[in-house]
Formats: structure tokens, sequence, C-alpha cells
């Protein structure tokens, strides 16, 4: 049971650091949209202002939900690292 904890820990934290990475990724490519915006000559192109506007916005939708995951996941590692002391607790008091 506790080596079962242990490896779902280290699942959910990898998981976690994806997603970290993604975020990081995602928050670059809209930092990146916005300089883009702030060209003139992007400014004066209407159709190259709603291409960015609807890329900012997509990527600002997958940016939310990654941090909604992000949040359950670590609510898991926090559940999964309470289960694994309350077992190590178990099996010093149980020996």
């Amino acid at each position: 049971k506790r080596q079962e904890l242990n490896d779902t820990f280290l699942r959910l934290c990898r998981k976690l650091e994806l997603l970290e990475e993604e975020i990081a990724r995602l928050e670059t490519e809209k930092t990146e949209i916005t300089s883009q915006w702030e060209r003139p000559e992007v400014a004066a192109d209407t159709e190259a202002v709603m291409e960015l506007t609807s890329r900012f916005q997509q990527t600002d939708r997958q940016l939310e939900t990654c941090f909604t995951q992000w949040a359950d996941l670590s609510e898991k590692i926090e559940e999964t690292e309470a289960r694994i002391q309350e077992e190590a607790e178990r099996n010093v008091s149980g020996s």
C-alpha cells in the first residue's frame, strides 16, 4: 500500500511538472501575441488583429483549463501526501 501511494504521488508530481511547463509555454505565447499587437504594421492590419485576437483568446482558454487542472492536481498531491504520512505514522505506532 505504501509503495502504491508513493507511485501515485510521483505520478501526480510528474503531471504537475508537465502542466507547469505547459502553463509557462502558454504565458509566453500570450506575451508574444501581445508584443505583435503593439507593432504599428500589425495594428493597422485588421485581418492580422483579428487572427491575433483569436489566438490570444484560444491561448487564454487553454491557460484557464491548465490552471484548473493545476489546482486539482495540487489538491490530489496534498491528499496523497497526507495519506502517505498517515500510513507512515500507522507503521511506526504499529511496530
